[in-house]
């Protein structure tokens, strides 16, 4: 897998602790209930990026992806933030995307924090397209609770 795209632009290696995973299942916030190109595009891609370039740990966050481990143990717990970061912005990332990842779509780099501690970021390799995401359900948050 290559990583050229990821670090364009930057001196920080954001993948040093990162690793391919196709066996966990993954969950992300996206803004419809079809996945979508645009549902993977990283802050960097968008063009936001961090105040310092050359904080390393912020660089990365702009390039990598956040998103949750889903499974039996963190499924309430990061069920529970989408729906409430849902409540404060209800139009804007209105569905959940649970999905696995499949061979060379990119490497995830656990980063959790303690109010979040399945949080995982996830850098594409340069061939990712979303067809490399195994999607095996996506569910919109309206009407929905924990």
């Amino acid at each position: 897998m290559n990583f050229e795209q990821l670090h364009t632009g930057t001196n920080c290696n954001c993948i040093k602790n990162a690793e391919e995973n196709t066996i966990q299942v993954f969950a992300r916030k996206i803004g419809s209930a079809a996945l979508q190109t645009n549902d993977f595009l990283s802050h960097w891609e968008k063009g936001i990026f961090p105040a310092e370039l050359k904080a390393c740990q912020k660089v990365c966050l702009h390039k990598g992806l956040s998103m949750n481990l889903w499974s039996e143990p963190s499924r309430k717990q990061v069920f529970e933030k989408y729906l409430n970061t849902f409540r404060f912005a209800p139009k804007y990332k209105n569905c959940i995307l649970v999905f696995r990842a499949k061979e060379n779509a990119g490497i995830f780099d656990a980063t959790p924090t303690e109010r979040d501690p399945f949080h995982f970021t996830f850098f594409k390799s340069d061939d990712f397209s979303i067809n490399l995401l195994d999607v095996l359900e996506i569910f919109p948050l309206e009407n929905l609770e924990p």
